[in-house]
């Protein structure tokens, strides 16, 4: 069965191989993609990916687990975990079933990129084979929301 997985923020598809860290970059974690997020001033939903359970929940990362077992990483921006939340906002709870494209964390890019830091958005396929993904081309304009990918 296939599994459409929704852009979780706004910005342009960047190739995971271009991402620039080695756990991300060879897909140590699984396949995927990234994103790099338009830098609006003031904060901006990051919406889950596919409905599920939010199975792993941190203020610059999070994962839902599909009804089905899949799971799939977003993760905002790389070395956020230093900024100990400052300019993430969490808006869901461990545990808690959601939609796909439902709000789950609030965060600056901006702000994280003030900071120093890459706000690149990395979106794994947890687990996940390179075949059975259907992925966009690198600077593909996305929406939040958007129906970015296939797992199938």
């Amino acid at each position: 069965m296939s599994l459409s997985i929704l852009a979780p923020v706004s910005g342009v598809v960047v190739g995971i191989a271009e991402v620039p860290d080695p756990v991300f970059s060879g897909r140590l974690l699984g396949p995927g993609l990234a994103i790099a997020p338009e830098r609006a001033p003031g904060c901006s939903p990051a919406l889950a990916p596919v409905g599920g359970a939010v199975s792993s929940l941190h203020p610059h990362a999070f994962v839902i687990t599909a009804p089905d077992g899949r799971e799939v990483l977003v993760h905002l921006g790389l070395e956020t975990v230093g900024l100990e939340g400052r300019h993430f906002e969490v808006l869901a709870h461990r545990g808690q079933e959601v939609e796909a494209g439902r709000p789950v964390v609030s965060w600056s890019p901006a702000a994280v990129e003030a900071a120093g830091l890459n706000p690149i958005v990395p979106l794994v396929a947890l687990g996940g084979r390179e075949r059975d993904l259907s992925l966009p081309g690198p600077g593909t304009r996305v929406r939040a929301g958007q129906a970015l990918l296939r797992w199938g």
